[in-house]
């Protein structure tokens, strides 16, 4: 009897593990961020740069649409099927614009062979911006996921309308790039023309007396002239 307690209990637990493990993998954990605006931040020194060597502040992430990768450079081919569908959306590059985060320390690549390659893609590609995270900022101020291909979408106000951990399924995918194509269609929408401005009260004041002198003149009549009564008496 205590033999099957025993089974029935285990039994138990591992189904328990096996749900948290699932809930942990699951999109709506992965997407805890979207809704918020991410704490500032700025890759710069010992703990990041561009490829140039400049600083890069998220701060830049406002104005347009913007498209942020984390990237292990163990899984940059993780999300290749995404990366190939935003690009053959060719959206337009005064609405959206990507920026490429790589975590450096999540590596045994050397660092030097892996900024080579940066700076030769954005040579090749300047409208996106390539960034190294040498300490895993990214990781302890935002709480993306370590060792992985983060993919978080960002409104022009610089709030999360999307993210994703790992690689992303074809229905996210094209949920992602749905989110990214109404914000820019949002963007291009004409901006409504202000209503016109009411007449100041001014001009209506100076206009009223004219009026009243043409009232009075229209209301005058030509009376003939009345005779004298020695006029009268001739």
């Amino acid at each position: 009897m205590r033999v099957t307690r025993f089974k029935v209990l285990g039994w138990k637990l591992t189904l328990v593990l096996q749900m948290l493990c699932v809930l942990s993998a699951s999109p709506l954990v992965a997407a805890s961020f979207e809704g918020q605006k991410m704490p500032p931040l700025e890759l710069n020194g010992d703990e990041g740069e561009r490829t140039d060597g400049s600083p890069w502040s998220s701060s830049e992430i406002s104005g347009k649409t913007f498209m942020l990768l984390y990237v292990d450079p163990d899984e940059q081919q993780l999300n290749d099927e995404m990366a190939n569908a935003v690009k053959a959306q060719n959206f337009p590059r005064d609405k959206f614009q990507s920026v490429v985060v790589i975590n450096m320390a999540a590596t045994w690549k050397p660092n030097a062979i892996i900024g080579s390659i940066l700076k030769k893609r954005q040579e090749e590609f300047p409208q996106t911006t390539y960034v190294k995270d040498f300490k895993k900022v990214l990781v302890d101020k935002w709480k993306f996921k370590d060792d992985s291909y983060d993919v978080a979408v960002f409104d022009p106000a610089g709030t999360v309308l999307f993210y994703r951990s790992g690689k992303m399924s074809p229905e996210e995918i094209q949920q992602m790039i749905g989110i990214i194509a109404n914000q820019i269609k949002l963007a291009q929408s004409p901006v409504a023309a202000p209503p016109a401005a009411a007449p100041e009260p001014a001009a209506a004041t100076e206009a009223a007396p004219a009026a009243s002198q043409r009232t009075k003149h229209r209301g005058k009549t030509n009376k003939p002239a009345q005779k004298s009564k020695k006029e009268q008496s001739k």
